[in-house]
Order: C-alpha cells, then structure tokens, then sequence
C-alpha cells in the first residue's frame, strides 16, 4: 500500500510488491513514474507517505545511485576498502577487494579516482556495492556511462550474484539479458509479471493494458 507524492504530483499510490530471495526483477517505467524514489524508499533512504514497509531484519540491502561521489584523492583499493562491512575479518578483507578488481577488470587498484574516466568511475561505484555481497542489491540505473566491456563485465557479476536485485533502467538489452521479473510503474499502478523482458514487452494482453494506462 505504499504511497508518495511530492507536492501536488502523486508519484504512486497504493503500490503493493514483493521481492524474494535470488529474484533479478526489472523496474521500467516513464521518466517521473518514480522509480529512483521507490528504490530510495526500499534502501530506508526516503519515507513512505503512506503505507508500510515490511522486511526481514537479517536482510542486508545495498543501494546504487545514479552519481557516484568518491574523493578524488582516493584510490581506487581505498574507496573498495572503505566499503566492506566491519564484520568482515581482517584476512578475509584482501580477497574480497582482489575479487571484485577481478571482476570488474581494474588491473590498477592504486590509480587515483580522480584520473578516472567515467565509465571506469562507474565500476568503481558498481564495485563499492558488490564487496558488500549484501542479501539485495537496489540498481538505479546501473549501465549509465558503462562502456561495452565494462557492461559484460558488470552483467557477469549480476548474474553470478546468489541475492536479490532489483534495478530500474531504461536499457532494455540489460533488462532484457539479466531480470527473470519485471514490473512496470504506470500512472494507474503498477504491472508485475513474472516473465523475460521481451516476453513483457510483446505480450499482447501487457500491450492492451499498457495502452489503456499511458
């Protein structure tokens, strides 16, 4: 029953969902369907006008921005440090930080963020969520900015991930390659399938209702 407005402008109302665990669900929708405030809204970063928010306490969640903010001074091993969480043993901390350079494919760990492109930046922030190895992962729009070899890279990462992600993107070849789910915010609610992007996208009943909201 989640509900959000800002000011006059009704983002959505009465919008009921559910994630489980290992779910890669696709979130579309028009720019201003609010997207990035939902996600926000699941991270605990913004509140909910009205309804309720219901979760497993054991659930770590992880958010992913649109822009990264990093210290231009740092290095590219510091901001990845920075982000691993305390319980995690001091042995253990290396091998993380060696995984995930390897899985992003940053050869240089010690290059300052500042030198980096932005693409390159884009990994790193893509990295600062993935060491946490979090039960879920909140994406908005992930592939901004990624070049072709970064966006494989990024894809093989999501698709060895065991947690739940959830991202919103207008890449409908992303949406297409990595969500088994999608659900789709429109100005009279929300449609939710459980079905491949392209399937989504050409089913002739979704097509029907999708005219009748827009």
């Amino acid at each position: 029953g989640l509900t959000k407005s800002y000011g006059l402008l009704p983002l959505f109302q009465g919008l009921s969902l559910g994630f489980n665990t290992n779910e890669k669900v696709g979130l579309i929708g028009p720019n201003g369907s609010g997207k990035s405030t939902l996600l926000k809204i699941l991270a605990g970063m913004e509140e909910p006008d009205d309804g309720v928010l219901s979760r497993n306490r054991q659930c770590e969640i992880t958010y992913l921005a649109q822009t990264e903010s990093f210290s231009d001074s740092a290095t590219v091993q510091e901001c990845l440090e920075e982000k691993i969480p305390q319980h995690v043993s001091a042995s253990e901390r290396p091998f993380r930080v060696q995984e995930t350079l390897r899985t992003l494919g940053i050869i240089d760990s010690q290059i300052l963020v500042g030198e980096l492109s932005g693409g390159w930046r884009k990994r790193v922030a893509l990295g600062q969520v993935l060491i946490q190895q979090p039960d879920m992962l909140l994406l908005d729009e992930p592939t901004n900015h990624l070049d072709l070899e970064s966006n494989t890279a990024f894809n093989n990462s999501l698709n060895k991930f065991k947690g739940t992600v959830l991202f919103s993107t207008h890449d409908h070849q992303f949406a297409q390659t990595i969500a088994n789910r999608i659900v789709e915010l429109t100005p009279n609610g929300v449609i939710d399938r459980y079905m491949k992007f392209d399937e989504y996208m050409n089913d002739d009943k979704i097509k029907e209702l999708r005219a009748s909201m827009y």
